[in-house]
């Protein structure tokens, strides 16, 4: 750890000396502490026999400040690519009102364990050519695109773990828990779809992906040589698929369907796993965060549904849930009542102070609601 700390540092300090790193972000991103990253596994419980997903927990660790700031770097590099996806509600509006022909299929590819098996000199190329081309990065940092690209480097390939009193080094391959990885994978994959899709024989109708699960729509025929050509490309790099069973098929938090006039429609998807279990009504937090969850709910089902008869069903479906969480049904009727829509109003800039207090039932409202008199006056 001191040694890597030590070579770390000199090389934000040599960056800061020749004006490529200012004071600031020298103090913000230098090595401060000295925890051991740790290994853990999350059980994945949707998964035959259990199995779990590694995740190094970089918390707290001597490079975790500087894979933040990468992060930040490399971000808006990231989802410009048109076969990917950013949330549930994109994917919603990019599907909805699209056909399927008797011809085709519905497919969902998954990456087998995708951020560990990310080659790191591939994903630092990826990298070091998206930067190379974006011209708004100077407004994000004064490093030079190969000055980013050594830092990141350096932070991929200095992954080491605790396990059961041992350390261990990671010698290739990017960690599930490093602030960086996510943004590495995702530059990666928008990478190799490219290449992909531009040299398969036969192009997918639709590709839309979500970091390592895609939806695509293709031939019926063709359906086992693109696998083979998916995984033929890079070794470490290797899909599964799952085909659509009774003309629907699963894809982040939607249902994907398709009916007797080949017209996709989407449903808010929950996994087998799902136990229907929520904030209870009566647990001791504020109103404001369960009003929070069945709002979220009604919007989940809003945005994620398409079709009007089966928002009413999803609506229905939601009440019967929240009831059997102890919600009153005034209480979700009122919430969910639906209103004619209003004129926005111009945002207007207000500073206002912030106090952050543990919630004590009885307490805290009649604090809040002081603190905003006062803040009023």
């Amino acid at each position: 750890m001191d040694r890597l700390s030590r070579k770390l540092t000199e090389k934000l300090l040599s960056l800061k000396q020749s004006g490529h790193l200012s004071e600031t972000v020298y103090q913000k991103i230098k090595p401060r502490h000295k925890q051991p990253p740790r290994i853990y596994g999350l059980p994945k419980i949707h998964k035959p026999e259990i199995p779990l997903r590694p995740t190094v927990s970089c918390l707290n660790t001597f490079a975790y400040d500087l894979s933040a700031h990468l992060a930040d770097i490399l971000s808006p590099l990231t989802g410009k690519s048109d076969y990917t996806v950013t949330n549930s509600s994109l994917f919603v509006s990019t599907v909805s009102h699209e056909r399927i022909q008797e011809n085709e299929v519905m497919v969902s590819f998954d990456v087998e364990s995708l951020f560990t098996n990310v080659p790191i000199k591939g994903a630092v190329k990826a990298a070091l050519c998206k930067l190379e081309n974006n011209p708004g990065l100077a407004d994000r940092t004064n490093l030079t695109p190969t000055q980013i690209a050594n830092l990141l480097n350096f932070v991929l390939r200095s992954i080491y773990f605790q396990y059961n009193r041992s350390i261990y080094e990671q010698k290739d391959r990017a960690a599930m828990g490093s602030p960086v990885s996510a943004v590495i994978a995702n530059l990666s994959m928008e990478e190799f779809e490219e290449r992909v899709i531009a040299t398969a024989t036969y192009k997918p109708k639709m590709w839309k992906r979500y970091v390592d699960d895609t939806f695509t729509v293709l031939g019926k025929d063709y359906v086992d040589g693109f696998l083979q050509h998916l995984n033929s490309q890079q070794p470490t790099i290797r899909f599964t698929m799952e085909i659509e069973k009774d003309s629907t098929i699963p894809f982040l938090d939607t249902s994907v369907s398709w009916d007797s006039n080949g017209l996709l429609t989407t449903t808010v998807y929950r996994k087998p796993t799902h136990t229907n279990q929520y904030l209870a009504y009566d647990s001791h937090h504020p109103q404001s965060v369960k009003r929070g969850i069945v709002k979220c709910l009604y919007d989940q089902a809003k945005h994620l549904t398409s079709k009007p008869s089966a928002i009413s069903e999803e609506r229905k479906h939601l009440s019967s849930v929240l009831v059997s969480n102890g919600y009153p049904s005034s209480f979700v009727r009122k919430l969910t009542k639906r209103t004619r829509p209003t004129a926005k109003k111009e945002p207007t800039q207000e500073f206002k102070s912030t106090a952050v207090l543990p919630y004590i039932k009885g307490v805290t409202e009649v604090l809040r609601r002081f603190l905003q008199i006062r803040h009023n006056s």
